[in-house]
């Protein structure tokens, strides 16, 4: 796009000289696109920039399909299929978010889930995460409240009980990153150490996941069990309760799950 309409694509996209983005490279973005002028200079300076960039070698792809991030994709499709449904124009948008979020969690059992154990990764014989089981047991308890199978609740049960069952140090009130038998098990419920697994980093912590799927399991199926695992909950929470309280924004999703226990007390 030479002369005056490639000028105003520029700036459209608010590109600069300097570079609007770190070591001086440009990435456009929109801020004012309103004239239908204006519009039509934008779609055919990207259509442009489309037709460069297919030039330059792609970046590689990570196809791995991860237990955890999965989870969390599939309890996103069930929130926006929850968000449509109070709108009387979205419905069936939200039918197809929950068709997609029931066709993902049965795809992933398929994958990843044998045996009546969770695997990290396709492909890995590496074990599951505590984030991998926390995640993914949120997923099923989201779609299980969505559609109510209950199948998704048979198997959010039998995940809550492998938690508890390999990631959890009892001494510690703690869960724990890897599995308890581990060599390299890592406590992720306490506030003690540098990475203590309950603050949020680029994901939600999976001990933060873990408490709320507890608090959610011991209301949909009270029983002694639920009853004990909610006093472990507590005590989780407890140990992290000084560094919350110091720093909070390193714990939002541990004080929601503060909060949801507190609910349900």
């Amino acid at each position: 796009m030479p002369g005056a309409r490639g000028d105003e694509f520029l700036s459209l996209s608010n590109f600069s000289k300097s570079g609007n983005c770190s070591g001086g490279r440009n990435l456009p973005y929109f801020t004012s696109v309103t004239a239908a002028n204006d519009k039509e200079i934008v779609s055919q300076g990207l259509s442009r920039l489309r037709v460069l960039r297919a030039l330059r070698p792609r970046p590689q792809r990570n196809e791995r399909v991860i237990a955890a991030w999965n989870g969390m994709a599939i309890s996103a499709l069930v929130d926006a299929h929850s968000a449509a449904a109070v709108d009387s124009g979205q419905k069936l948008a939200g039918r197809r978010y929950l068709a997609a979020a029931q066709k993902a969690g049965h795809s992933l059992l398929q994958k990843l889930f044998k045996q009546g154990k969770l695997a990290h990764a396709e492909g890995s014989n590496d074990a599951a995460f505590l984030d991998d089981y926390a995640f993914v047991e949120k997923a099923l308890l989201d779609l299980y409240e969505a559609d109510h199978d209950q199948s998704w609740l048979k198997l959010a049960l039998q995940m809550n009980e492998t938690v508890f069952r390999e990631y959890v140090d009892n001494a510690r009130d703690s869960f724990t990153y890897a599995k308890s038998n581990t060599i390299n098990g890592i406590a992720c419920g306490t506030a003690s150490g540098t990475n203590d697994g309950a603050t949020d980093g680029t994901v939600p912590s999976g001990a933060a996941a873990a408490v709320v799927n507890i608090v959610r399991l011991a209301k949909l199926r009270p029983s002694d069990d639920s009853t004990r695992q909610l006093a472990f909950a507590q005590r989780v929470l407890q140990s992290s309760a000084k560094a919350m309280q110091a720093v909070p924004q390193k714990y939002p999703s541990m004080l929601i799950a503060l909060d949801l226990l507190l609910q349900k007390r």
